[in-house]
């Protein structure tokens, strides 16, 4: 019934016009009416029904009055906005009727029509091969009346059948028995193959059809070679290629299909002739896959004719297996090339400098292994192959870094003494360099300048700055700085820059006024702040006199904050530049006086937010408040 179900879905709204042209139309005051006879039992018919609207009720009784609902189990319907389809299976032999309602509808267009019984096929035999390579195949197909139909005798690896290749098509009659022998000579040795029947046959533009498969079976081809059993992977972890060798398992096998998965997904296949690429096929893996697989087929035209034969390639870790780990680059700090394994078991490397022929180590457990590395070398290639045939292999450029990063140093400092209770250092190193003073990490410009203030205790003082570059390489610089009393020609006592200019009250003279003028402008502010709030005060209320008050002190402390931020910033970005290395190279206390006075602009400028926000506060809360 499925099938017959399946091609009036098809054909609904062709039925449907029919019935327009060829129908009884049934009036308002029917209500029962004879629909179709039927001639002999286990006939199946359908009736089509057209309405304008869908609100008519349907039921039908069989030849011996019994009512039957259209849920019954022998019944199916088809409906839409316009019309109904309903099929009647295995019906009763007698005329049927038809009960209705038809609810809104002035009048029903009704039709009915035979349907033929359905096609089914039986009796599927598979036999040995012949002399002549051909299987013989029999099966039965079943249909009142007898009627001819077309077949195809399919071949697949799976039950399933989803993919498959046709061995050979004909036409025969049912109700009588179909032998016929069936040409293996172009499939391939494999232990588990299905046969399948497709047989159909139409009628009033319908199709009657039924498939069936057989049990699987094994098939040895006696004049071609077995499929594929085994072939040899290349996982090249340096371009991110996987390469396939099947010459020396495919025998006379020509065409394979490869196929490469990633993480569970299909990410490429290649169809391939080996007798125009020599049995290798390749393809590109992602940036960082967990693990992959490897799947090889035989093909025959555009046809699989054997099962996948598939190969793990896990690049996440060994799962028990021999592994290697490579170096993550070619950059060295020394003449040797590091090579981390695990689960060796008597585990053969192989590696090759340019022009050096191939080398060989024998590995055994978990560990690590140096390949010496000559002088002249500029490139290695190293490769392994675990039991199940995939070899591993890596192609790096080497590049032996064994210069240490600059590290200069502006000052020199060491064995100067001072009585300062701390010295400001300045240099540079290379960029992308880390460099340590003491152990501890200290951060670098961009250009790989840097500038430190070293805190000093009384007596002898030791240093030890480091830089190190991303192979490992290492400069140090060692001093020592005495904090004591200075003897004449000391090292704090160098005058003048390297420009001569002196700038330790730069921005003009501001720098050494800078204290007189915030002594001067605090105390004028102050001074405002009195007169407007004392002044006069007996005429006003205490609100009044705080308010004005609040009023001067905003107006001062803003241009203070305005100020001292503006000068902050000028001298911050001058201490952050190369003249201020040059600066303080040739005048280290200087060089500090001035990191000093910066840090004190960055105070009274807090200092003066703070007044700023307070007075603004006390103005906000004694202002006149109008009665309304």
């Amino acid at each position: 019934m499925r099938y017959i179900c399946k091609q009036l879905k098809k054909l609904f709204p062709l039925l449907l016009m029919l019935t327009l042209l060829f129908s009884i139309p049934v009036h308002a005051e029917d209500k029962e009416g004879n629909i179709y006879y039927v001639d002999r039992d286990g006939r199946n018919f359908i009736i089509s029904i057209v309405y304008e609207h869908n609100d008519v009720k349907v039921s039908l009784k069989d030849p011996e009055g019994n009512p039957v609902a259209l849920n019954a189990q022998n019944i199916s319907v088809i409906q839409d906005e316009t019309g109904m389809l309903i099929y009647v299976e295995n019906a009763k032999a007698g005329q049927w009727k038809m009960v209705y309602d038809k609810g809104s509808n002035a009048e029903l267009q009704v039709a009915a029509y035979a349907v033929d019984e359905p096609l089914q096929l039986s009796n599927l035999s598979v036999g040995s091969p012949d002399g002549e390579n051909k299987i013989p195949v029999s099966f039965r197909a079943d249909h009142e009346p007898q009627t001819g139909f077309h077949y195809q005798i399919r071949l697949g690896t799976e039950e399933t059948m989803d993919v498959y290749r046709i061995l050979q098509e004909g036409d025969a009659q049912t109700g009588e028995d179909v032998n016929i022998g069936v040409s293996f000579d172009s499939v391939n040795s494999f232990e588990s193959y299905y046969l399948q029947v497709y047989a159909y046959f139409e009628k009033d533009g319908l199709q009657y059809f039924d498939v069936l498969t057989g049990d699987a079976f094994a098939y040895t081809n006696p004049t071609s070679p077995d499929p594929i059993e085994d072939y040899d992977v290349t996982v090249n972890l340096t371009t991110h290629t996987v390469t396939v060798n099947i010459d020396s398992f495919a025998g006379d096998t020509s065409v394979f299909e490869f196929t490469l998965s990633e993480d569970g997904q299909e990410t490429g296949s290649v169809l391939v002739d080996k007798r125009s690429t020599g049995g290798e096929a390749s393809l590109q893996y992602g940036d960082a896959p967990q693990q992959m697989t490897a799947s090889v087929t035989v093909q025959r035209g555009d046809k699989r004719v054997s099962a996948s034969k598939d190969k793990v390639i896990d690049l996440a870790n060994g799962s028990g297996k021999f592994i290697v780990k490579f170096p993550d680059s070619g950059k060295l700090t020394n003449y040797s090339y590091p090579l981390a394994f695990e689960n060796a078991k008597d585990s053969k490397v192989n590696y090759r400098f340019q022009n050096g022929g191939n080398q060989e180590i024998t590995l055994n457990g978990n560990g690590i292994h140096e390949i010496e590395i000559p002088e002249d070398a500029m490139s290695i290639e190293v490769s392994y192959t675990t039991d199940d045939r995939i070899t591993y292999k890596v192609e790096q450029v080497l590049a032996v870094d064994t210069i240490p990063p600059t590290l200069k140093i502006y000052e020199a400092l060491n064995g100067t003494v001072t009585e300062a209770d701390s010295v400001i250092l300045t240099g540079k190193t290379d960029p992308g360099a880390v460099l340590t003073l003491d152990e501890t990490p200290v951060e670098i410009q961009a250009d790989g300048g840097f500038t430190l203030e070293l805190s000093l205790e009384q007596g002898e003082n030791s240093f030890v700055i480091e830089a190190a570059d991303e192979a490992g390489n290492v400069s140090t610089y060692l001093f020592n700085i005495t904090r004591g009393k200075k003897s004449d020609g000391g090292a704090g006592d160098a005058s003048g820059t390297s420009d001569g200019k002196d700038y330790t009250g730069f921005t003009g003279k501001v720098g050494k006024l800078y204290w007189p003028i915030i002594l001067g402008y605090t105390g004028l502010m102050l001074l405002a702040a009195f007169l407007t709030g004392f002044i006069g005060r007996k005429k006003r209320t205490m609100r009044k006199t705080i308010t004005r008050t609040a009023l001067i002190l905003v107006i001062f402390s803003c241009i203070g904050t305005a100020a001292n931020l503006i000068y902050f910033l000028m001298r911050w970005n001058f201490q952050n530049s190369s003249k201020y290395i040059d600066f303080a190279s040739a005048e280290m206390e200087k060089a500090y006086k001035y990191l000093q006075l910066t840090d004190a602009v960055k105070g009274f400028f807090f200092a003066f937010l703070a007044v700023f926000a307070a007075s603004l506060l006390t103005a906000f809360i004694g202002r006149d408040r109008k009665k309304s």
